[in-house]
């Protein structure tokens, strides 16, 4: 039998100065061996004659199984500080139990820890540096907890083929080992490549990263031929290829990493996999840009073209404040960077919201820099990236090591979240409010709010300002880095730099469960580089755990550090958005219009505008000519009701339309100029039909394009096709084009002249 200590070292035998130490597991090479005890002794207790020990007497500790070693009344404790064993304790308690394990025991634990491990239900990935001991013989394994005391065979669900432990049971379920000696067990539980769809292809480019082992050849093989034979989706070397600028003739980048590429390719992939999926029209593309950067101050739109990145020009009516501006100069600099790491033929035009947060129902990809979860715009680095130079300033330099940092955690910002009324005030109605005031008086916990925003009158200032929190000082970064804890909580927003900054430094983050997401997120895992915190009271619970587990929360704030200079510098921002550009033009580009089908004859748009007026939820009556369209995309306010009036010398005869009703039959047919649906009674339409029949539909084509609500598009598509939304969301805007045919046996006058 070997003895492991309260904290997961063991015995050793003496080292070549006849020294007795107690080494951490897994022990190093070179190091003694474990030192060896008589089982049956050691169960006995009462006087043990060892030949290295000498007599010493083992009595039964508190912990189940557990034993002291005494000699001459003095115990033998396995002090953190010296690896030296002696026997200088006068009293007996945790530090100086020690618990009996096996060799296979030994040889199992020390397999453990060598390893990384894998949720197999949720597939996280547990680091073999968020793997170690926890005081009082407990095995930790990212935030499961095995006591040891309790037999390490009772965890143990499978072994590989040299009868070590390749499958582990836990409270929440089951951890696989992320080896190759475990390879079917990967294929099985961990990220296997299926060749369904786009989705799945993706996990190809995560393999090596979530796993750290090559995909077999055949799959390999197998699964780059389809994601390159798939519509609009790049193989992931090919593309990594053109990135680093093979054969495109453009500037080498820097050198690649190519696991850290991996994983930015699977970032990229996830934000852009909804639209390779269901790639927008171009006629759908081009409306929505136009329209946004018309109508929205918000809304910036740049054109990559001969190897250069511009801002479309906006109207003076909706220019963006000086902030805005300095928002879209910034993401406009970040753009020429990542050009210079894409083909010189590369071209798009795309759309990006420098404002705090964008909706998704505008049915096309938007760029943004934080969203909710679900949403399906395209998310880029964070403005707070760009606008500190990538946080490299003297000012977020951490210097300070962890252990001498004081143990405290540090909140220090401003009143954001919400409008603060007088009564929110009262109450504490917002989160960093009642996070502020449950702190109040905290020895461990300075939750300060120095910066007093977004009150709604001088009362609800004067409220705050009653608060202590609220009386005291701000704090710059340096003076923030000195803790070891580093809050993070929502204000209107994510909070973009200060998990970018706490990341970086040597201090853990103590991230607040967040309903906004920022480009990484997805690759931060919980008790691996962050502590999560989904209640106020769980920080002081982690306050209160620290003192006893120092080394677990070091090495979170080393994995948060290690990520921090993987992913979130520079180069490798600049490559995560070279990648999602290149994607975004393989989405956009990969879908034509479902337009009407040719018609036999050539065609020509007419040159008479057509009338389209309707009634608009809220909004009341609204008119549009025939190039225009008649409602807002994206606006989310339903059509009731609507008519359309031929311009005069169109035929009316065989020109009809219909609404979609909420059954999904259709209204009666309805004449030019007459009005189909209601007003005033809060009934969308659900979509629309225009028909084109007789001599109308003789000399005329008709198309109709559709936006819906939840931000379905339909067509455009040809006369007496109905016109509406597969998830029966209502109507929000459309567009009616009409089409003068031109018979090469008939002169074009001629048909003229008979409309």
């Amino acid at each position: 039998m070997h003895l492991l200590s309260w904290h997961g070292s063991v015995i050793c035998m003496p080292n070549a100065d006849g020294v007795i130490t107690h080494l951490k597991l897994p022990l190093p090479a070179p190091s003694p061996p474990a030192m060896g005890f008589d089982a049956g002794r050691l169960a006995e207790r009462g006087v043990l004659r060892h030949p290295d020990l000498g007599l010493v007497q083992v009595e039964a500790a508190a912990t189940r199984g557990c034993v002291h070693l005494a000699r001459d009344g003095r115990y033998v404790c396995a002090e953190s500080f010296t690896p030296v064993v002696k026997f200088d304790r006068t009293q007996a308690s945790g530090w100086e139990s020690w618990l009996p394990v096996s060799e296979q025991d030994l040889a199992d634990l020390q397999h453990i820890l060598r390893f990384r491990w894998i949720v197999r239900d949720t597939r996280q990935v547990i680091r073999r540096t968020a793997i170690g001991f926890a005081d009082g013989f407990v095995l930790q394994i990212g935030p499961h907890a095995l006591p040891l005391a309790s037999g390490l065979a009772t965890f143990i669900a499978g072994r590989g083929g040299a009868g070590l432990p390749d499958r582990l049971v836990v409270t929440e379920g089951e951890l696989v080992i992320a080896e190759p000696r475990s390879s079917a067990l990967l294929e099985t539980a961990l990220w296997p490549v299926r060749a369904r769809r786009t989705a799945e292809i993706v996990t190809l480019a995560a393999h090596r990263f979530i796993t750290g082992v090559e995909p077999a050849q055949e799959v390999f093989e197998r699964d780059t031929a389809l994601v390159q034979a798939s519509r609009g989706a790049a193989g992931v070397s090919d593309l990594l290829e053109r990135l680093d600028g093979a054969g495109s003739g453009v500037a080498p980048p820097p050198a690649a990493d190519p696991l850290r590429d991996d994983v930015l390719m699977a970032w990229a992939m996830r934000e852009m996999t909804p639209w390779l999926l269901r790639p927008p029209s171009p006629s759908r593309m081009e409306y929505v840009l136009d329209e946004l950067n018309k109508i929205e101050d918000w809304a910036i739109v740049y054109s990559f073209a001969d190897g250069d990145v511009t801002i479309v020009p906006k109207p003076d009516a909706v220019m963006p404040s000086a902030a805005g501006i300095e928002r879209a100069a910034c993401y406009l600099k970040l753009f020429k960077a990542a050009a210079r790491l894409l083909p010189e033929d590369f071209n798009a035009t795309l759309c990006l919201c420098i404002a705090d947060g964008v909706a998704a129902r505008y049915g096309v990809p938007l760029f943004c820099f934080q969203k909710k979860p679900r949403n399906t715009s395209v998310l880029l680095p964070d403005i707070d990236f760009l606008l500190s130079d990538f946080h490299r300033g003297e000012q977020y330099t951490d210097t300070t090591p962890y252990d001498a940092k004081s143990p405290q955690a540090v909140f220090a910002g401003s009143t954001s979240g919400g409008t603060v009324t007088p009564e929110i005030a009262r109450n504490y109605g917002l989160p960093r409010l009642r996070a502020a005031n449950f702190f109040t008086g905290s020895e461990t916990v300075d939750f300060r709010l120095p910066g007093i925003v977004q009150c709604s009158s001088e009362e609800a200032e004067a409220i705050l300002k009653t608060n202590a929190f609220c009386r005291k000082s701000a704090l710059s970064w340096q003076q923030q880095l000195r803790h070891r804890f580093l809050i993070s909580m929502d204000g209107n927003g994510a909070t973009c730099s200060r998990v970018a900054i706490a990341l970086h430094s040597n201090s853990v983050l103590m991230k607040y469960d967040s309903d906004h997401v920022l480009f990484y997120f997805g690759g931060l895992q919980p008790w691996l580089h962050y502590v999560p915190i989904a209640a106020d009271r769980d920080v002081d619970s982690i306050m209160a755990l620290e003192p006893r587990m120092p080394e677990m929360f070091r090495r979170i704030a080393e994995a948060g550090r290690a990520f921090a200079q993987t992913y979130l510098t520079e180069e490798a921002i600049h490559r995560y958005t070279a990648m999602l550009l290149q994607l975004y033009a393989q989405a956009v580009a990969a879908a034509p219009d479902a337009a009407a089908p040719a018609p036999a004859v050539r065609r020509e748009p007419s040159a008479l505008a057509t009338l389209l007026v309707g009634h608009i939820q809220n909004r009341g009556d609204e008119e549009t000519g025939i190039s225009g369209w008649l409602g807002r995309v994206g606006s989310g306010l339903a059509i009731e009701g609507f008519y359309i009036a031929l311009a005069p010398g169109l035929p009316a005869e065989g020109f009809f339309y219909q609404a979609v009703l909420a059954d999904g039959t259709l209204s009666e047919r309805s004449q030019s100029e007459e009005f189909c649906g209601t007003r005033g009674k809060n009934r969308p339409i659900y979509g629309v039909r225009i028909g084109a029949e007789g001599r109308f539909g003789e000399l005329y084509d008709v198309t109709c394009e559709a936006s819906f609500v939840d931000g379905s598009w339909i067509g455009p598509v040809a006369a007496g096709t109905v016109c509406r939304a597969e998830t029966n969301a209502p109507l929000e805007a459309m567009r009616l084009q009409i089409f003068a045919r031109t018979d090469p046996d008939v002169p074009q006058e001629t048909a003229a002249s008979e409309a």
